[in-house]
């Protein structure tokens, strides 16, 4: 599995682990085991183009929706991500 460090820096640090060695079982979006999507079924049978928005261009718009929510003032709960660092030590 992969986990992302929270941090302030412009690059993500990746942290790679096995959901089996934690006690507890981590909450969505990890899974213990790989989940893929694929849109090329729904590209072949029934002709869709795909995706007409750029993520990283619409990211203005989910975070103005995000602080609008009140969310960004919101405490976080940082257990699961401790959890998970210190079962890489």
């Amino acid at each position: 599995m992969i986990h992302m460090y929270p941090c302030a820096e412009p690059a993500p640090k990746y942290a790679f682990y096995d959901p089996k060695k934690l006690e507890t079982k981590p909450s969505f979006p990890f899974r213990p085991t790989t989940f893929v999507l694929d849109p090329t079924k729904a590209k072949t049978q029934l002709g869709w183009a795909g995706a007409k928005h750029d993520a990283a261009a619409d990211m203005a718009t989910w975070v103005a929706g995000y602080k609008a929510l009140g969310l960004d003032a919101k405490a976080f709960d940082t257990a699961e991500d401790d959890a998970i660092l210190s079962s890489l030590a």
